[in-house]
């Protein structure tokens, strides 16, 4: 007897970009990465400015990053998500992970940074 798989949703991909970018579409690769994931792939992909751009902080990215999943993930469950960060943001989808399960996180030339937290 055949059993059938049911196949789950494509995670949905958030891009957490570096600090200073206000207009992510078109700052660094973001843009593009959207473009390829969305138009070539049919991958759910979120490239969407982030509050706070200069400073990155972590009590503002990190609930941004959540709202995001929430909002947005495939298959409603914030946990079919794709993190792809870059620079602090790579940071962010870190700290993201510390506090919430994911599919997977992609760090593209990761920085340190504390993220306004105190040591």
């Amino acid at each position: 007897r055949k059993t059938m798989k049911t196949s789950s949703p494509s995670p949905t991909v958030i891009i957490c970009p570096g600090n200073g970018c206000s207009q992510i579409r078109r700052s660094n690769w973001y843009g593009r990465l959207y473009e390829i994931l969305t138009e070539k792939h049919g991958i759910q992909c979120i490239c969407e400015n982030f509050p706070d751009p200069l400073h990155a902080r972590r009590d503002i990215w990190v609930p941004h990053m959540r709202s995001n999943a929430e909002e947005h993930a495939s298959g409603a469950d914030p946990k079919n998500v794709i993190l792809v960060g870059h620079s602090s943001g790579a940071q962010a989808a870190l700290r993201y992970a510390e506090l919430h399960e994911v599919h997977g996180i992609v760090l593209v030339s990761a920085t340190y940074s504390d993220l306004g937290d105190a040591h």
